[in-house]
């Protein structure tokens, strides 16, 4: 209650002189009535105060103020900045670099020694001097073979033309340029049948006087030229059996040799087989050197593999490097990561309610953002940020979960104090915003009322 009204219900009091007291007589006064409180100009103020205030703070509702995003991150290294050094080879290990030291393209970082790949390269060396002596022993084979095959070859070529030879020979007999045996043979016969009818003619004369009584039958003269004629015939059956018995010769003689030329054929045949067989197995042989040969260089560049190198600028990350020195390894195990520091990444994740703001910051501008390291109060780092996937709506209604963005940060690590794995906050600048709406967003983060399904 106010103090003004309660002082108003009391009675007045008067101040009276001395004198009228003294004089006055004693008699009892009523109190006076007092009057109802009405509005005053204090109240009135009061409801202005209220308006006041009221108006003021729709007008500060309205005031934009910067509105960010805050989101938990996890740094990592850059694409194309950053170098994972593994074990090429099972061995132990010399390491050449130390934690936080900086590194450059081509800068020797570890070494292996590997008695494993040692022994291989041995027992490669091995096998290939091996493979040599078998292609030079394939190539001396071939050259055997092929000596062999000419040889044959030209047996068989002597062979065929005297195969010819003879097949022409025989030819000749039955032609009218037979050898000149058989030539002669002819010769022979051609005189002795003229021999022969002149003969006979003269048996028949006589024969014809010895009708007419001027010989007698055994005269010498009709006995001797009888017996001219009856020698003359079988000379001729003689001579005639002797070109019967060249032209026998000869055919056994050309199957003879077309039997001798056959097998000459058949070694013939058999050589080039063998040339053939001398030469696929010198292929093979020299097929095999060239495998162990690519097999040994494929070692031997192992060794230089061996000499572990950066391939990217920038600072050794991993730390405890003492506890792997002269360490046995295996291939593919991690030694450490080289990482370029001026600038580390990190993938972001922001709700589907915030999609509005950050598709508008993009819109308008390049989207930033700042990054708050956790445990660390004061060091904040620039960062630029693109939007990178945003999971379908109806995926995320199906699923009653919200659907998220991926935002990727590039954070400007310019004191080199930032490391892949530290942890902290990414506040995502999506411009200025009404109070209220900053306010109301803020409320619905903290109070999903959504999820209460109370409309």
């Amino acid at each position: 209650m106010n103090p003004n009204s309660a002082s108003q219900s009391r009675p007045a009091l008067k101040v009276v002189p001395p004198e009228m007291i003294a004089s006055s007589p004693k008699t009892s006064v009523p109190p006076q009535p007092t009057a109802q409180p009405t509005s005053t100009p204090h109240h009135s103020q009061r409801w202005f105060m209220l308006g006041l205030i009221t108006v003021g703070m729709g007008i500060l509702s309205q005031v934009p103020v910067p509105n960010y995003l805050p989101a938990p991150t996890e740094l990592t290294s850059t694409t194309q900045a950053r170098q994972a050094v593994t074990v090429p080879y099972a061995g132990i290990v010399r390491i050449h670099v130390h934690p936080e030291q900086s590194v450059v393209p081509g800068q020797l970082v570890a070494e292996v020694n590997s008695d494993q790949l040692s022994r291989e390269i041995s027992e490669a060396e091995i096998t290939l001097e091996v493979a040599k002596a078998a292609l030079n022993n394939a190539q001396q084979n071939l050259q055997i073979v092929q000596k062999t095959y000419q040889e044959v070859q030209a047996v068989a070529d002597s062979a065929q033309l005297a195969t010819a030879q003879i097949a022409a020979d025989a030819r000749a007999i039955a032609d009218n340029n037979p050898p000149p045996m058989v030539k002669s043979l002819r010769a022979d016969i051609e005189t002795l049948q003229t021999d022969l009818k002149r003969y006979e003619s003269d048996v028949e004369r006589y024969q014809r006087l010895v009708a007419e009584g001027v010989y007698n039958a055994d005269a010498a003269p009709v006995t001797d030229v009888i017996n001219r004629r009856d020698r003359i015939k079988p000379e001729i059956e003689s001579k005639r059996q002797q070109i019967r018995e060249l032209e026998k010769q000869t055919q056994e003689r050309l199957e003879r040799q077309q039997a001798e030329e056959m097998q000459k054929q058949i070694a013939v045949s058999t050589a080039r087989e063998s040339v053939v067989a001398a030469e696929v197995e010198l292929r093979d042989k020299q097929q095999l050197v060239i495998k162990q040969t690519q097999k040994l260089q494929s070692l031997r560049s192992q060794l230089e593999k061996l000499k572990v190198t950066a391939t990217v600028a920038g600072t050794v990350v991993t730390a405890n490097l003492d506890l792997l020195q002269n360490q046995s390894m295996q291939p593919g195990q991690k030694l450490l990561d080289i990482v370029e520091l001026k600038y580390l990444t990190a993938n972001v994740k922001v709700s589907q309610q915030d999609y509005s703001l950050i598709s508008l910051a993009l819109q308008n501008a390049s989207l930033q953002a700042t990054f708050h390291p956790r445990d660390t109060v004061g060091r904040v780092y620039p960062a630029t940020v693109t939007l990178q996937n945003i999971n379908s709506i109806a995926t995320a209604e199906m699923s009653q979960q919200p659907s998220e963005l991926t935002v990727q940060i590039s954070i400007d690590n310019h004191d080199n104090l930032l490391r892949p794995g530290m942890r902290g906050t990414t506040h995502i600048n999506v411009g200025r915003t009404p109070l209220y709406q900053r306010v109301q967003r803020e409320f619905l983060r903290l109070v999903p009322i959504e999820k209460w399904k109370l409309f």
